[in-house]
C-alpha cells in the first residue's frame, strides 16, 4: 500500500495534500474485500465514537458560554475582559426562535400583514426533494421497460420526463454505496 501511495504523490507530490481521497482510492483499489469490509466498519466505529465525543463537548462549551461566564460576570458586575493571548471574553444578547407547526400560517399572515413578507421564503425539504426525484428517475427508468407497444402512450420525442425537467433545476448526482451490517 506504500508503493500505491508514492505512485500517486509521484503523479502529482501535491494530490494527496489536495484531495486526500486521491490517496484513499489508490490504497484501497485492490485491496481484498474482507479487509475493505473491516475497515468500513473501523471507520464507522470510530465516526461514531467521535460524534459522541463531540456531542460532549458541545455540552461542555454550552455549561461554560450559556451559565458559568454569565453567571460568573453578573456576580463580578463585570460585562467583558481582556485576556492575554486567548482574546476578549464577553456577554453578547442572543435568543433561540421557531415556529411550532401550527402556527406557521399565521405568523406568515401576520409577518405580511406588518410589512416583513421579505422574511417568508419558500423551502424544500432537502431529503424530500431527494426522494422525488430518485422516485421520477425510477419512473423514468421503468417507462423503458414496458414490452406492449400502445400508440396512445407514445410521448412527444420533445416533451421531456419530469425526472429530465427536475434535472434541469437541481444537481443530481447519483452514487452506489457499500455497507456492511452486523452478523
Amino acid at each position: 500500500m506504500t508503493d500505491q501511495l508514492q505512485e500517486v504523490d509521484e503523479l502529482d507530490p501535491d494530490a494527496a495534500a489536495l484531495d486526500p481521497s486521491l490517496a484513499w482510492y489508490e490504497q484501497y483499489k485492490d485491496m481484498p474485500y474482507a479487509k475493505l469490509a473491516a475497515r468500513m466498519l473501523e471507520l464507522r466505529t470510530a465516526a461514531s465514537v467521535a460524534e459522541q465525543e463531540k456531542i460532549q463537548l458541545d455540552k461542555e462549551h454550552d455549561v461554560i458560554r450559556l451559565r458559568v461566564v454569565p453567571e460568573r460576570f453578573l456576580k463580578d458586575e463585570i460585562t467583558s475582559m481582556n485576556i492575554p493571548k486567548v482574546g476578549r471574553l464577553g456577554l453578547a444578547a442572543d435568543a433561540y426562535c421557531n415556529v411550532p407547526a401550527d402556527m406557521k400560517e399565521a405568523l406568515q399572515e401576520w409577518l405580511t400583514e406588518n410589512g416583513y413578507a421579505d422574511l417568508i421564503k419558500p423551502t424544500v425539504n432537502p431529503s424530500s426533494l431527494k426522494s422525488l426525484v430518485k422516485t421520477l428517475e425510477k419512473d423514468d427508468l421503468n417507462a423503458g421497460e414496458e414490452v406492449l407497444f400502445d400508440p396512445s402512450q407514445v410521448a412527444d420525442p420533445d416533451e421531456k420526463s419530469p425526472f429530465e425537467q427536475i434535472c434541469e433545476l437541481v444537481k443530481y448526482t447519483p452514487f452506489m454505496r457499500a455497507s456492511v451490517t452486523k452478523k
